[in-house]
């Protein structure tokens, strides 16, 4: 599809224009920067207008990122973002996981994708798409992520066991075959690495020295192309437990056992905390290690801390009510914890595992930030210092609606718009084009359209392709229009997942296909018992959710 069309139409808006300025010569009053706000978005405009930012951000060679009130958005804009050409990454949140069960690390990994864009030291262009709850978790410090990554070039000499040892400390576990991230292999003179990053390295070394860089194949193992210049090996761990995170880990849950009455309702936070203590005296696998976040990481940072560049904040009131709501949920969590003793005193917990709102909204007290909203609004806790209105409406697609579209396709045309009309098809965008040009309206296909090209007056432009919405802007005088009769008034864009392998089990449609009793597999806690669903009122907010019970 021809996005380029649609986005310069923004792009030319004089709002738009306005803004850019402004975000290049942020003001500051009072102590704080002042932030921008948009609004006039409506659904679609909303969509093409952030990638028309993020297209510009990239292009001027900075970062962008784009705080939602929820993961999904966010993933489904990453996924959009991509498939225009745009370099996104999706920053989720994360389930702590405060017990001794193995889970699922796919969600850290792409945590780790993007502490590696913002730590490594370098400057690259991309944009970062969170939700709120995932930018306002703690995450891995940089000093400490800076401290744990490796890197190696073909002019460096390698000790086999210093790299291993290295690669441990840094959260890969070692195998015999490669498979998925966070593994790697020794083998002889060859050492395979696979980061989070999603490339999987082959050193093979003569000697103590690098012969041969090159990426492989975990699913066939074989060797790909060389890997020219440096290879960057980045942490496999968001929590990574050193020596003196160990000690005072183990320190805390002594005084906790210290404090214990010796009851029979103290035996089953005994149990635990004894079993954890042993774990981690024995230098096992330390599953439940985001229990002790807070002696691990002090002052542990969010991304809202350590991200620098261009912030967007989509509905920030949206945004704060569910940070508060995530917040509320999972203290209600560590106060369960708490009151049955598995949990100890430690210092700074507060904010040991999540920062409240305030703390996304201070970064939009710095510079270049900018608050997107339907209408235009005040905050209490952000200062607004700029109002831009985009003055747009949202079309609703046609589907087979063909009386309604001509007519519209029509009008349009009277008063001088440009007209982009969105087909499922080239036969569908063809037959259109012709049906069009008979009516004597002027109409072509746009697919490898330039903008410049673009005729003066009334006319319309047909693409093929799926767009997020159709909408008109009056200040450019464009009207993009969904025709597709396959899109029915659905968003198509699907979110960006990683690919799974198949597997003999059925995926779980909604909640409604199950019994209480049913097993079920949950993506990071493994086999649970489905026991209905619970109505639950956290910060105000009332919300429905499923109860998971697992052994013990």
């Amino acid at each position: 599809m021809n996005t380029e069309l649609i986005m310069d139409r923004i792009s030319s808006d004089r709002e738009y224009r306005e803004l850019i300025s402004s975000l290049g010569t942020p003001q500051r009053r009072s102590g704080s920067f002042r932030t921008l706000s948009v609004s006039g978005l409506a659904d679609g405009a909303d969509v093409f207008f952030r990638a028309v930012l993020a297209r510009d951000t990239v292009l001027r060679g900075e970062r962008l990122l784009v705080l939602f009130p929820d993961d999904r958005a966010a993933e489904t804009e990453t996924a959009y973002l991509t498939s225009l050409g745009i370099p996104a990454l999706y920053f989720p949140a994360r389930d702590f996981n405060f017990n001794n069960i193995v889970s699922s690390h796919d969600v850290e990994h792409q945590r780790l994708s993007v502490l590696s864009v913002l730590t490594d030291g370098s400057e690259g262009a991309c944009v970062i798409c969170a939700g709120i709850s995932g930018a306002l978790q703690v995450t891995m410090p940089p000093e400490i992520f800076r401290a744990s990554s490796i890197t190696l070039n073909s002019d460096r000499t390698v000790d086999i066991s210093e790299l291993s040892s290295g690669l441990v400390s840094a959260g890969y576990r070692k195998v015999d075959v490669v498979e998925g991230a966070g593994q790697f292999a020794v083998r002889g003179g060859i050492i395979d690495v696979y980061v989070p990053t999603g490339f999987a390295y082959r050193i093979e070394l003569f000697g103590d020295e690098i012969d041969r860089l090159c990426t492989f194949d975990p699913m066939t193992q074989r060797s790909s192309e060389m890997y020219e210049g440096d290879i960057f090996i980045p942490p496999a761990r968001e929590l990574l437990i050193d020596d003196a995170g160990r000690e005072g880990t183990l320190s805390v849950i002594g005084e906790q056992l210290k404090r214990l009455p010796a009851v029979e309702k103290s035996e089953r936070a005994r149990r635990i905390l004894t079993e954890e203590r042993e774990v981690l005296s024995g230098d096992l696998d330390v599953n439940f290690a985001d229990k002790y976040i807070p002696v691990m990481y002090p002052d542990a940072p969010a991304l809202v801390d350590i991200f620098h560049g261009t912030v967007v904040a989509v509905n920030p009131s949206e945004e704060s009510s569910h940070a508060e709501a995530s917040y509320a949920l999972l203290w209600q969590s560590i106060e369960d914890m708490e009151e049955g003793g598995e949990l100890p005193k430690m210092p700074g917990i507060e904010h040991g595992y999540m920062k409240e709102w305030n703390a996304a909204s201070a970064l939009l007290r710095r510079e270049r930030s900018v608050i997107t909203s339907n209408v235009q609004r005040s905050y209490d806790d952000i200062p607004v210092g700029g109002e831009f209105d985009f003055e747009t409406r949202h079309v609703a697609p046609y589907a087979s609606r063909r009386e309604l579209f001509r007519e519209d396709v029509d009008a349009y045309v009277r008063r001088g718009w440009t007209v982009i009309v969105c087909c499922a098809a080239e036969s569908e965008r063809d037959a259109l084009c012709a049906a069009l040009v008979s009516d004597g309206i002027t109409a072509a296909p746009a697919d490898d359209m330039d903008s410049d090209c673009i005729p003066e007056g009334g006319c319309v432009l047909i693409v093929t392709g799926t767009v997020p919405g159709g909408f008109e802007s009056r200040r450019t005088k464009t009207a993009l229009l969904d025709y597709s009769s396959e899109n029915s008034g659905r968003r198509t864009i699907s979110p960006l997942r990683r690919p799974k392998p198949k597997k003999n089990t059925e995926s779980i449609m909604s909640y409604a296909d199950l019994e209480v009793g049913d097993l079920v597999v949950h993506a990071a806690y493994g086999i649970g018992q489905y026991m209905g669903v619970q109505t639950l009122s956290i910060a105000g907010v009332t919300r429905d959710y499923v109860t998971i019970k697992y052994a013990g």
